[in-house]
């Protein structure tokens, strides 16, 4: 069932990132410092994604989240590669990788669950509607052979209704003239049924 699908489900978190040797950045670091501490941060973390991007986490089971999110110990780690580069965000996406910090990390898990969720009470509901949908079908069929059984007995019906003009209640039906052939001498031991009296 859904409870049992969502505690087979795997998120995969990677924790691992290097980092600059001379991080030690202080209100005395001049720019040019900065800048290339914030470059060689980018850089660390763009080859990092391509290296998650090649892993075959995604493979583990059907249980597995499509994303990995890449854990980032620290803010100010994540503020200076985007200095560096803007784009680093989409880029990890286009390669299915959430870039989590400590005051990310929760909200991202918890988006997620949200949206499984949300994909399983989907599928609870259309699993709902094609059983409806089949008993539907179901009925519309029965119906159609009802109606088809009181068209059969409609015609029957007509049918019946020609043959007992013709035999016995119709003007010149046939009782009225095999019982006219007594009139020319016929003697049969059995009358005709209905016709008894006349």
């Amino acid at each position: 069932g859904a409870e049992n699908d969502n505690k087979r489900r795997n998120i995969i978190i990677d924790s691992k990132f290097p980092l600059p040797d001379d991080l030690t950045l202080t209100s005395d670091s001049d720019m040019e410092l900065e800048s290339r501490i914030a470059k060689e941060i980018a850089k660390n973390l763009k080859y990092r994604i391509d290296e998650l991007a090649d892993k075959p986490y995604r493979e583990f089971n059907d249980y597995t989240y499509d994303y990995v999110l890449l854990f980032l110990p620290y803010n100010n780690i994540l503020d200076l590669a985007l200095s560096a580069d803007h784009n680093i965000y989409q880029y990890a996406y286009s390669k299915k990788i959430y870039l989590v910090t400590p005051h990310t990390l929760f909200m991202a898990l918890k988006t997620i669950h949200i949206s499984w969720t949300y994909i399983q009470r989907e599928k609870s509901v259309q699993s709902a509607f094609k059983e409806i949908n089949a008993f539907y079908e179901k009925f519309a069929t029965a119906i159609e052979s009802f109606q088809g059984i009181q068209k059969h007995f409609k015609s029957l019906g007509d049918d019946i209704d020609k043959l007992d003009k013709q035999l016995v209640s119709g003007r010149g039906n046939l009782c009225g003239k095999f019982e006219s052939l007594k009139n020319f001498g016929a003697t049969p031991k059995k009358n005709l049924p209905n016709v008894e009296g006349e």
